[in-house]
């Protein structure tokens, strides 16, 4: 079987470039080196046997919300996947052995980190809300080609405003 594209590597990037041109009805082959799929994202019992982590698991929220998650995912439910969240996502653990578990509440995650190391928190929220309020230049990067007339406009409109 002829394939009409070739990808090289399955890191997320590789194998959601596979299934989009597969749903066009394109022929697609994967390469890939190691002996499992998925690049950087993958389950190891990294800490202790019997405990999973899923390492690197954190770039994988820029799948969720991408236009690609919101193409694939009801292919995916379809073949059994589903997301099982939680409210406390991870967690930091210091080199003094001190953990942080972050919630979904960013209250409360403000509150943890200054009882951590008072202004710790407040750095937090601050650097939080500067991230929510560059979210819509970020993103609209992240889903446009890099070299465009759009992405032009789009930088020279933050020169503009930031000045």
């Amino acid at each position: 079987m002829a394939a009409d594209h070739v990808i090289i590597g399955s890191g997320i990037n590789g194998l959601v470039a596979a299934a989009l041109l597969a749903l066009k009805g394109d022929k697609v082959t994967v390469l890939e080196r190691e002996d499992r799929l998925g690049g950087c994202l993958f389950t190891d019992q990294a800490t202790l046997p019997g405990f999973n982590h899923d390492v690197m698991a954190a770039t994988w929220v820029l799948f969720m919300t991408s236009p690609a998650g919101a193409a694939l995912g009801p292919h995916l439910a379809r073949h059994g996947f589903e997301y099982c969240h939680t409210p406390t996502p991870t967690a930091v653990l210091r080199p003094d052995g001190e953990a942080l578990v972050f919630t979904m509440d960013q209250a409360e995650n403000v509150r943890r980190f200054n009882a951590l190391a008072q202004g710790d928190g407040d750095r937090h929220a601050h650097d939080v809300g500067q991230l929510a309020a560059d979210a819509p230049f970020l993103f609209a990067l992240l889903g446009g080609p890099l070299w465009s007339w759009g992405t032009a406009r789009l930088l020279f409109g933050q020169v503009r405003k930031r000045g």
